[in-house]
């Protein structure tokens, strides 16, 4: 029997193919272009379903092929047609698997599944007794980091900066700020690093410029090859300002001065000129068209990669180009001047010159991510696509946007699950739960049990997670600061009450520095929160849960083969609760958090999840703070869970592992979720999956 006809029968004895025009659509978004020319149409018979089966197969063997090969068998696919199309798609499946050249998953990335650590440098640790965290002191506290569980460690801006914007204003990119120490310093902080098996993640900021670099001083001098390295324009012909100097070329307006047409232009006297700042006017505008901006850019990279700089995170990527019409926007506000189309094919040059740089050893690839607040379906253009790749992943806000003390559980549920069924098979998922420029987590989500709930959240859910500095011990924003012997930058800055010193024990300014005056006030409340009085409970007292000590048992628990191949289910337990279930072969970890500020109704969490049973229930692993005796530890809590009676404390969550209760069927392993009122004719997406059973519609579904 031949090769073709054994695949032909094969295909037609297969299970129905109802479902096939859904799943259609479904291979086109996991893999691109290439099904879109080969899969798209569904002929009858004999024939639909072999094509059918072979873009089934094409879609494990094309995924990573070069991109030449797609365009291949694009072309063929246009010059054979549907009729003999399957053929074809068959017989390079087979010669891809046999070759063995091609894997479905390939070996592990050391940023999947990670846990990235946002240290905003100024306020971590003062080694020097200067008031202003610094280099040495981050290194100081290399073993805190190592215990955390932290794989990465994503520092804010730490180059020369004029200091009007908290160092997104630099003034050499090539250098470490004289208040954080010195080159030396910083490559012996990598180098320390490395050896604990921690990445240093760098934030690049491509966008703008310091008006003190030097590149835009020698641009308003027209110095080549600076003469263009910046947005310039003529004003507008024959109209003048009140002040009598050009109008601006059009009524573009700066993020920081919304409602102020022009705002975004800067006249310079000096070479008779605008320039454009996206942000303040002492920030000017790169002109990432120049070919010569992104060759000084990537090299600018390489330094800091020959320095082992393991990854970087490109900040306000979404404002990199401008519409080169320079047309007003009228009604629509930065309708031109952010998410350019230009942007993603840069960010995908980008990725590729790092791709080159980091090599192809899984450990030492060099990580890119992006930072831009907009809309889903533009966020999601930043992973580029399978043969032109952008970001590993653009970071996901959804934790700081849409969650808050008012969610509920249906709208939670709903966006975790719209996120994570809508990533295609290459877009790696990812969490932020907290940053320097948003309230911390008590403010934001109205409570400390809700410092908990989001770590079990972001931490147990698929992918990575980006966390905050002082969030792992619960650290609020400081509203009631002082700001008075603030400087005025900062005292006018929205963001500064979330970026005070951290908070590590009970002495002098919670042992972030020795000067009676550290560069920001220290939270009051550092008596009650830090790390040094956590650690001390944890120690001394296993049962009474604590910020930190949760933290440091979800990040062993990130490491898992649950977490981090494992199944995701989804549920709503009522409108105040929420769950959802993490599991492998052996064991299924339950997520069960109440979002509300008062006691749930009571609930009966058999009849929501039947895959867990109380006879199964093991001791918690995590608690939040709130919690204490209404669930403590042991199997009491299990017995309360289990009771169909209990109220479950306000802002309050538990993580609980269960012994695997195997449910076999003709294809292996179910996995539900429910509350989405999916169609059942259709593919479940891809994290809804099993990944590991042996249900072959389901895998490929």
């Amino acid at each position: 029997m031949s090769i073709l006809s054994w695949y032909l029968q094969g295909s037609m004895k297969a299970a129905s193919y109802q479902r096939r025009n859904a799943c259609f659509a479904h291979y086109y978004n996991l893999v691109g272009d290439v099904h879109f020319a080969v899969c798209t149409s569904d002929p009858a018979g004999a024939q639909g379903e072999l094509m059918y089966k072979s873009c089934v197969s094409m879609r494990y063997h094309l995924q990573f092929y070069h991109r030449s090969f797609a365009l291949f068998v694009k072309d063929k696919a246009a010059e054979l047609g549907p009729s003999t199309m399957g053929s074809f798609i068959l017989l390079l499946s087979v010669l891809a698997a046999i070759s063995g050249v091609l894997t479905w998953f390939p070996e592990k990335a050391w940023w999947q599944h990670a846990i990235i650590y946002q240290c905003y440098t100024k306020s971590f640790a003062d080694s020097d007794g200067d008031g202003i965290g610094d280099l040495k002191g981050l290194m100081a506290k290399k073993d805190y980091l190592k215990e955390l569980g932290v794989n990465a460690v994503w520092l804010n801006p730490i180059y020369p900066s004029s200091g009007v914007d908290n160092g997104y204003d630099v003034t050499d990119f090539t250098g470490i700020d004289k208040v954080y120490g010195t080159m030396k310093d910083f490559e012996i902080m990598v180098k320390t690093f490395a050896e604990s098996d921690m990445k240093v993640i760098m934030d690049f900021v491509p966008n703008h410029t310091s008006k003190d670099h030097e590149w835009f001083k020698k641009s308003v001098l027209k110095e080549a090859p600076y003469d263009d390295f910046y947005v310039w324009k003529d004003g507008k012909e024959n109209k003048e300002n009140k002040d009598g100097k050009p109008a601006p070329p059009n009524d573009w307006e700066s993020i920081f001065a919304p409602g102020v047409p022009g705002s975004a232009w800067k006249w310079n006297e000096q070479r008779k000129q605008f320039y454009y700042h996206a942000f303040m006017d002492d920030q000017p505008d790169l002109n990432l068209r120049n070919p010569n901006v992104t060759n000084a850019l990537k090299e600018v990279l390489k330094f800091w990669v020959q320095k082992g700089v393991k990854g970087f995170r490109l900040d306000a990527v979404l404002h990199l180009f401008e519409d080169e019409s320079y047309q007003d926007n009228k009604e629509e506000s930065h309708k031109y001047t952010q998410n350019q189309p230009e942007t993603y094919d840069w960010i995908k040059d980008l990725r590729a010159f790092l791709t080159q740089l980091g090599g192809e050893d899984p450990n030492s690839e060099i990580f890119l991510t992006t930072e831009g607040y907009t809309n889903h379906e533009d966020t999601m253009r930043y992973y580029g696509s399978v043969f032109e790749p952008g970001a590993h992943f653009p970071f996901n806000f959804r934790f700081l946007t849409d969650l808050n003390d008012k969610t509920d559980a249906p709208s939670l549920h709903r966006n975790i699950v719209e996120y994570l069924a809508n990533l295609k098979r290459y877009q790696f998922p990812n969490w932020v739960s907290g940053n320097h420029d948003w309230p911390r987590i008590p403010s934001r989500m109205g409570g400390r049990g809700a410092v908990d709930q989001l770590h079990m959240l972001s931490i147990m859910l698929p992918g990575t997670v980006t966390v905050y500095y002082g969030d792992e011990i619960g650290m609020d924003s400081y509203w009631n600061m002082d700001k008075d012997d603030c400087s005025e930058i900062l005292r006018n800055d929205y963001r500064t009450p979330h970026r005070t010193p951290f908070q590590w024990n009970i002495e002098k300014n919670a042992g972030f520095t020795t000067n009676d005056k550290p560069w920001l006030p220290v939270n009051v409340n550092y008596y009650l929160i830090n790390v040094d009085t956590q650690t001390k409970n944890q120690n001394s007292c296993y049962r009474v849960p604590n910020h930190l000590k949760n933290f440091k048992e979800l990040a062993k628990l990130k490491k898992t083969e649950a977490i981090v191949d494992g199944k995701f289910s989804s549920y709503v337990i009522n409108d105040q609760v929420y769950a959802f279930t993490r599991s492998d072969k052996n064991t299924i970890y339950l997520v069960l958090l109440n979002l509300s500020k008062k006691f749930s109704k009571p609930f009966d969490i058999t009849k929501k999840i039947p895959e867990i049973g109380r006879k199964q229930a093991r001791y918690a692993i995590a608690r939040s703070v709130n919690i204490l005796e209404e669930c403590p530890y042991g199997d009491a809590c299990a017995d309360k869970i289990f009771s169909g009676t209990w109220n479950m404390p306000p802002k309050s969550g538990i993580v609980i592992p269960f012994g695997r209760v195997q449910q076999q069927s003709l294809y292996g392993e179910r996995l539900f979720s429910r509350g989405l009122q999916e169609d059942p004719s259709k593919c479940e997406p891809y994290w809804m999956a099993d990944r590991v059973g042996n249900n072959p519609v389901k895998r490929f579904c």
